[in-house]
């Protein structure tokens, strides 16, 4: 018996289009753009970070943090280099 191994799929920025946009921070000279989004309306208690290549619009990396950590998670990435923060 052979191991199917399955294509690993990669999201699209489009695929996050129905979610609530927070705030877009984008890092000078990077090909790389942080959104941070919510799906869990009204309450929006859960906020996903997604990063994603700004010119393709390809999904690098997704996680979720609560939203009482997000001004300090904002911070800690604007301590970092990314400074152009746009609030929606």
């Amino acid at each position: 018996m052979a191991y199917y191994k399955p294509k690993k799929q990669s999201h699209h920025i489009s695929d996050f289009d129905k979610f609530k946009k927070i705030c877009e921070i984008k890092k000078v000279r990077s090909p790389i753009t942080m959104l941070f989004c919510t799906k869990d309306l009204p309450d929006e208690w859960l906020i996903d970070v997604v990063e994603y290549k700004t010119n393709s619009g390809i999904v690098s990396n997704t996680y979720m943090i609560t939203a009482k950590d997000m001004d300090r998670h904002i911070k800690f990435i604007g301590n970092s280099g990314w400074t152009n923060i746009k609030y929606f």
